[in-house]
């Protein structure tokens, strides 16, 4: 509710319940097998649900505007409570290569809103090549139930002719859900993700 009056009133101190921040993660049990990762992590009521890439790589691929959806009960961030994994960049094939996308290169990020019920932010990234651009907002929204969702707002730019080719020659990918499970019996934090 909100009331008017004509004397200024102390503001309400609401319960802070989503935050966000920028942090590094770096993992490699096995060599070559790495996780090095720059990226906004989204806390709610001190769970860590959501990390969204902001530079390095996974496995080879690179990360800016990769979301890695996490466990509801996850307290840190770790491949053992990764579940998914989502990526708004855009690419196109080349052959000889893993393909040209805006997920190479960081160009700005910006933290718009970190209050008490909502995070917003904003990354601008484009492609090594300088061919490909990409903005994306993001929104979460604290929810008290099960189901955690994050939207995101994209503007994809082909700033340059950029031509796909190969055998995987395609008009471009604007995004990518990704699942993969996991299990090791001798490293524990690689017992993670499903299928669905």
């Amino acid at each position: 509710y909100l009331y008017y009056d004509d004397e200024e009133k102390p503001s309400p101190s609401y319960q802070d319940h989503v935050s966000i921040k920028e942090e590094t993660f770096y993992y490699e049990p096995i060599t070559g097998y790495k996780a090095d990762l720059r990226y906004y992590k989204i806390i709610d009521d001190g769970y860590c649900l959501y990390g969204v890439g902001l530079g390095g790589e996974l496995i080879g691929l690179e990360t800016v505007h990769k979301i890695i959806k996490q466990k509801n009960d996850a307290t840190v961030f770790s491949p053992r409570n990764w579940v998914q994994m989502a990526s708004f960049a855009f690419f196109y094939a080349v052959e000889g290569t893993t393909g040209v996308g805006t997920d190479e290169v960081l160009v700005s990020k910006d933290i718009l809103v970190d209050g008490n019920l909502m995070v917003r932010f904003k990354i601008s990234s484009k492609s090594s090549n300088g061919k490909l651009e990409t903005d994306a907002a993001y929104t979460y929204y604290h929810c008290p139930t099960s189901e955690k969702r994050i939207i995101v707002d994209v503007s994809h730019r082909v700033v340059e002719t950029a031509f796909s080719t190969g055998s995987a020659a395609q008009g471009g990918s604007f995004g990518y859900l990704a699942s993969s499970k996991t299990r090791s019996v001798n490293i524990r934090e690689l017992n993670s993700g499903f299928i669905p």
